[in-house]
């Protein structure tokens, strides 16, 4: 016999409640735990973590094989996909350790940051910034620990079906003053952001659906949002790329890269397809770089979207400069 509704809901709630006591006991052993512990900690996550999702383990070396050109039983793809795992297990574990290494060494020892002056030169032109970066390296680490720099971003995100675990992840994110937004209903309060001169950061690397529009990456093309363009267009806020990949324990090197121009002249849909265009390739070389941190088992290459006009295919063909 199902369940009444006000069973269901307290089901849920039970449920709920368990998997917050449950996270906030890992969370309160990995504040005790030392370095070392702690790293062996985030091993012991991503092998059951991989024992208990084997079909997340099969996506993730299919995808880093048809991505990189490889072959799925490649030694080299498994070592990649196991570190994939082991990598995006730590992040969480970085979060809950960066205030006692911010008040023990100082931010600087926790950010590596390589060409800001991109970042400053789209700040100082008034018209905000969006920060483009996709599912790759420790970007919290640094979302987290950007207005230490002076430098606060406005995120967006997507509230979990839990939301006493979503208060707990939104609590270690803004510790310092990051704002997340929810993403239903973003679009007012980041063109607000941007009004103000302030900084919106974006990742727009996982699936968009049908109302994406398909955009290649690596082998074949993604459904994409294309959000991020039609902002710049919008309020002539640069989109400034960068890339926070973790170089060691508590240390991440954040890269900031030449900003993607708007072209006026284009109508905004062909401009907004170029723009996400040229991002992918951006990111790509930056996966290239270092393929174990990226988030290869999140099924990124779904069926959906809107096809482009062909002739942009065509037109935008070309390296990047």
């Amino acid at each position: 016999m199902p369940q009444a509704p006000e069973e269901a809901v307290a089901a849920q709630s039970f449920r709920h409640r368990l998997e917050r006591s449950a996270v906030r006991g890992v969370l309160a052993l990995a504040r005790r735990l030392p370095d070392g512990a702690a790293t062996r900690l985030a091993d012991l996550l991503a092998v059951v973590m991989r024992t208990v999702v084997p079909g997340r383990v099969r996506l993730a070396r299919e995808q880093i094989a048809a991505a990189l050109g490889r072959s799925a039983d490649d030694p080299q793809v498994a070592a990649w996909a196991r570190a994939c795992f082991r990598h995006f297990l730590g992040i969480p574990l970085e979060l809950i350790h960066a205030p006692a290494q911010v008040e023990r060494h100082g931010v600087a020892a926790l950010l590596e940051l390589s060409e800001r002056h991109h970042l400053d030169e789209a700040l100082a032109r008034g018209r905000g910034a969006i920060l483009l970066t996709g599912h790759f390296g420790n970007w919290e680490l640094y979302g987290l620990l950007s207005p230490l720099l002076g430098l606060p971003m406005t995120g967006v995100a997507r509230p979990m079906k839990n939301r006493l675990l979503d208060g707990e992840l939104l609590a270690l994110r803004t510790r310092y003053g990051q704002k997340i937004v929810p993403k239903e209903g973003a679009g007012l309060k980041l063109a607000r952001t941007l009004r103000d001169g302030g900084i919106v950061a974006l990742l727009i690397d996982q699936h968009a659906g049908s109302r994406g529009v398909r955009v290649p990456f690596f082998h074949a093309d993604a459904s994409t949002f294309t959000l991020a363009a039609s902002l710049s267009r919008r309020f002539g806020a640069p989109i400034v790329p960068w890339f926070a990949r973790a170089a060691a324990l508590h240390k991440v090197a954040v890269r900031f890269e030449a900003p993607l121009a708007v072209d006026p002249a284009l109508p905004d849909d062909e401009d907004a397809w170029r723009l996400t265009d040229l991002f992918h390739r951006r990111l790509e070389a930056a996966i290239r770089a270092d393929p174990q941190q990226y988030l290869w088992f999140h099924r990124r290459w779904k069926k959906g979207g809107i096809e482009p006009d062909p002739r942009w295919r065509e037109r935008y063909a070309r390296p990047l400069p």
